[in-house]
């Protein structure tokens, strides 16, 4: 077992002292294959190089097809192909046959940069600018887990937990083995190099973070790219490299360029023959509520009205006007004698992309409605997103925006040359009545923005009460380490009502929804781990760090002292959870009046 990771990043892989001597190493290997010029086998060490780089990043030909890696690098675009590498680059991989054979044997299912990514955007989600992980952690809970190596559905916020856990009592957890890999220090360096190179991360005395600091909304997009792949390459002893490289090659910038317009193309194309129904809902309309009400849930069933004819969103802390609406963005390309230029292209964003199916749809003379999803609405500053857009959000009577504004140079050019709009139509955009906004917010997470009062007043704000949908779970049970089979409903009204009473006196934009946990994991055999990771961690870091009141029993100030008491079948709890009376939802008479409230605490 110890050889697991014998094969890894070789010497023949080299990262260079920086990037910038990276990129020109990489660039020549990049031409070298592009001119079938590899080095002699008698220069062994240039030869050794050249296959390293080819197969790790990627560059390897296959099916009579020069990789897509080569073409991007010779166009500049490094940055692309070392994400590719993160994103995809996996064990078991061909490497060496030994590696292969090793890997399938052993049953390891491991992305590892990818997984350290995952682990260190969690950490930013929960825990801001201040989280980061050390890279004695990630050498311990990624490459020496077996929870991780041999299981790639891996729960990570488990994984974050034993490494808050780890950082109190420095003990590893029992599935922690550093004796059972074999991960050489100059290939455990490599790895955090790659990542280094790739921009995404900073390192502050060991300890690494995201650089959220100096990200640009590109940064943004290739990191949620990355963070919400869950693709893997099933492996067999028999795996050609043609099988191999085909997956772990980088699609061609025409394929990623193409991709959002033959979404629009398609949607435009289907719009005349898929039917709608009628949508009896407010043209901006906002859901909220606390955690686990069912917010997106209740979205997603009536997002089902629009059928296809619609594109969703996530805001966060760092998304911007440029990549709502659309701007302008710097392309390196290669002229046919191989001299580089700078080409600008105008890239939509998602509101422009459903305005644009919208007016299309007028055009056509169907008048399909369009729909504009928005999660977390309130993770990014709304009134820098929406910029001059805030101004469309007013409509009349029959939904179409009260007042317009003048598109942009750019817009216009992009729109008239790209769809066909006439100088007329697009001199400026409102908003038709075949285009919805709807979104989703929660005031109960960190790090979220306040809306002002003139955004708010422009949507209609809907409440998902905390107890709402909870007949759903009826007669679902729970097996607490020291209590068995008690209603899911009846405890987390037991946590609700303690919650708030007069010493702790928590909004109830923080309480527990029905679905805070969802129904598969309140039946799942790891309901114990689960219990933990989401519902505890959310307790103790989020509702509970800055409240005096009792809560947990009277010694569990720590997360860790909780954790060690819950397994020693301890009751955690400072407060009776089976025949407590429960907490009923207070009443609201107007979810505007809540919605003025929310992020005042």
């Amino acid at each position: 077992m110890s050889a697991l990771y014998k094969y890894v990043f070789t010497n023949d892989f080299r990262m260079y002292n920086n990037r910038q001597e990276f990129d020109l190493g990489v660039r020549e290997i990049a031409h070298q294959i592009m001119t079938d010029h590899p080095p002699s086998p008698d220069e062994k060490s240039a030869h050794n190089v050249f296959n390293a780089t080819k197969f790790f990043l990627s560059l390897s030909s296959y099916d009579g097809h020069t990789a897509n890696g080569v073409t991007r690098i010779l166009n500049g675009d490094v940055d692309s192909v070392l994400q590719n590498l993160i994103r995809k680059f996996q064990y078991p991989n061909i490497r060496t046959n030994a590696c292969l054979q090793t890997s399938l044997d052993a049953g390891v299912e491991l992305v590892p940069l990818r997984t350290i990514l995952k682990l260190l955007y969690l950490q930013y989600i929960s825990s801001g600018t201040r989280g980061y992980i050390t890279k004695e952690e990630i050498l311990h809970f990624v490459f020496q887990n077996r929870n991780v190596v041999f299981n790639r559905n891996h729960n990570l916020l488990q994984v974050l937990q034993d490494i808050h856990q780890y950082r109190e009592t420095e003990v590893l957890p029992a599935h922690v083995t550093p004796d059972e890999f074999d991960l050489l220090d100059r290939h455990f360096s490599n790895f955090i190099k790659i990542l280094m190179y790739s921009g995404f991360l900073v390192e502050n005395s060991g300890r690494l973070s995201l650089a959220v600091g100096r990200f640009t909304e590109q940064t943004w997009t290739q990191l949620l790219k990355i963070v919400r792949d869950d693709s893997f390459l099933t492996c067999s002893r028999t795996i050609t490299e043609d099988e191999y490289f085909r997956y772990m090659d980088i699609e061609s910038d025409e394929v990623e360029e193409e991709n959002e317009e033959q979404e629009l193309e398609e949607s435009v194309e289907e719009t005349q023959d898929e039917p709608q129904a009628d949508i009896n809902k407010p043209h901006n309309r906002i859901l909220f509520g606390a955690p686990g009400t069912g917010k997106s849930f209740t979205l997603e069933e009536d997002r089902k009205l629009f059928g296809k004819k619609y594109e969703r969103v996530t805001f966060h802390p760092n998304y911007s006007y440029a990549q709502f609406v659309g701007t302008y963005k710097p392309k390196p390309k290669l002229k046919d004698n191989g001299e580089e230029y700078i080409s600008y292209e105008f890239v939509p964003g998602p509101f422009l992309r459903v305005w644009i199916q919208a007016m299309l749809s007028k055009k056509s003379g169907s008048s399909t409605n369009h729909l504009l999803i928005i999660e977390e609405i309130n993770r990014a500053n709304v009134a820098a997103v929406f910029g001059d857009v805030f101004q469309l959000l007013d409509r009349d009577g029959r939904g179409t925006s009260e007042y317009s504004i003048a598109a942009s140079e750019d817009m216009k050019d992009y729109l008239m040359k790209e769809w066909g709009f006439s100088a007329g139509e697009v001199q400026e955009i409102s908003l038709p009545n075949n285009m919805y906004l709807w979104a989703t917010m929660n005031s109960a997470d960190q790090g979220v923005y306040p809306m002002d009062t003139a955004f708010k007043r422009r949507w209609s704000f809907e409440y998902i009460g905390i107890d709402e949908g909870q007949d759903q779970l009826n007669g679902i049970t729970v097996d607490l380490s020291f209590e068995r089979e008690i209603a899911w409903n009846t405890l987390r009204k037991a946590i609700n009502k303690r919650l708030t009473e007069n010493d702790l006196n928590v909004n109830e934009d923080k309480l527990i929804g029905p679905f805070f946990i969802n129904k598969n994991d309140l039946v799942s055999e790891n309901f114990d781990s689960i219990f933990k990771s989401k519902l505890l961690m959310y307790l103790f870091e989020d509702v509970l760090k800055h409240r005096s009141g009792k809560f947990f029993a009277p010694g569990l100030n720590t997360f860790s002292k909780i954790l060690t008491a819950y397994d020693n079948k301890q009751n955690i709890f400072d407060f009776p959870i089976k025949n407590a009376i429960p907490y009923e939802a207070r009443g609201v008479t107007s979810n505007m009046l809540v919605a003025e409230n929310l992020g005042e605490e």
